[in-house]
């Protein structure tokens, strides 16, 4: 890019902070909403963080822990559509998979597990 979108971009978005439904961005929010809005994914998640509590893990530890399951949970489904949507016969599908890596990318783990932890 140069000159006007850098110019549009430095002006217009980047000073100003995208905040979604009180979470730090869309996808934090869609991330909270997918992985605990279910009763069958909320009881898997309470599960874990039984499993952690029961190891003594508490405070920042937690939430880093909690976190970081979060992270894995998610990038394993990611792991799922990046390999249907990897034929290199059929660059179009790349798209699909760009977009949930860049979202991914902005998931705030540590807001996730905060919500989770807050219920």
């Amino acid at each position: 890019m140069g000159g006007f979108c850098d110019r549009f971009i430095s002006e217009h978005i980047e000073p100003h902070t995208m905040t979604y439904n009180g979470y730090e961005n869309f996808d934090t929010w869609c991330a909270v909403s997918w992985l605990t809005n279910t009763q069958k994914e909320y009881d898997i998640a309470t599960i874990q963080l039984a499993h952690l509590t029961a190891q003594g893990i508490k405070g920042d530890d937690l939430k880093l822990k909690l976190a970081n399951w979060f992270k894995e949970n998610l990038q394993t489904r990611a792991d799922y559509v990046r390999r249907l949507y990897s034929d290199p016969e059929k660059a179009y599908e790349q798209i699909i998979i760009d977009l949930m890596n860049a979202s991914i990318e902005r998931i705030n783990w540590f807001e996730v597990a905060d919500a989770f932890l807050d219920e």
